[in-house]
């Protein structure tokens, strides 16, 4: 009987490679056209202010590879969380979002906890979605994160692919995302956690209406 290590490890080959296939062989690329940008579309998320739009410089944007992007802290009374959205008009760029992961790892970031997740809205909509506890120096925040394919929510990117392909397939439509909310721990990680989750309910409906009037 082969260990469930090697089992496991071959499994996840498997899926990357049959994911690398699947891009090969999606058709020709019918990348969406926005209307409105993101930071217009999302000045206004429920009850939660709007306390600026954060630019990223030049070589950041270009390394990502944007077509639009939102980098925002948003209030509610004492909770605060901060926003971001990198936005990609055409499945051809679904590998130009890094998994938030790495980034932190590399940053210097200690991971304590990861995890995925599920959140559930007040409409019984569900976001698959990851969320991690990191740490640096005197400051520990709780981050959750998904990767967007155009009305669907992915917890990592290989399932993005698939999904992606599909939807170019049934719904025309390929563009994607990667949405990060971070939230600063105050009381604990899970107040925290329920705060990104309370954040996540005002902020969806806000981004899905933008993906469908895109």
């Amino acid at each position: 009987m082969e260990p469930p290590g090697l089992l496991k490890l071959g499994t996840v080959i498997a899926l990357l490679a049959l994911s690398g296939v699947l891009v090969c062989v999606m058709p020709a690329t019918n990348a969406v056209i926005g209307k409105i940008p993101l930071r217009v579309a999302l000045n206004s998320v429920g009850d939660w202010r709007n306390e600026g739009f954060s630019p990223l410089d030049k070589e950041l944007m270009a390394a990502l590879n944007l077509d639009d992007y939102l980098n925002a802290l948003y209030s509610r009374g004492e909770d605060t969380a901060y926003l971001y959205v990198g936005y990609y008009r055409s499945a051809e760029k679904i590998g130009a979002a890094h998994d938030p992961i790495v980034c932190f790892y590399g940053q210097g970031y200690v991971i304590s906890e990861s995890a995925g997740d599920v959140v559930v809205l007040k409409d019984g909509k569900r976001i698959n979605c990851s969320y991690m506890v990191v740490e640096s120096n005197a400051t520990k925040e709780v981050i959750v994160y998904w990767f967007q394919s155009y009305r669907s929510t992915c917890s990592n990117t290989v399932s993005q692919k698939f999904v992606s392909f599909w939807n170019r397939f049934s719904a025309k439509r390929e563009d994607i995302a990667l949405i990060r909310i971070v939230v600063p721990v105050r009381d604990s990680a899970a107040s925290a956690r329920q705060v990104a989750h309370d954040f996540i309910d005002s902020f969806y409906p806000v981004f899905i209406q933008f993906v469908d009037n895109a």
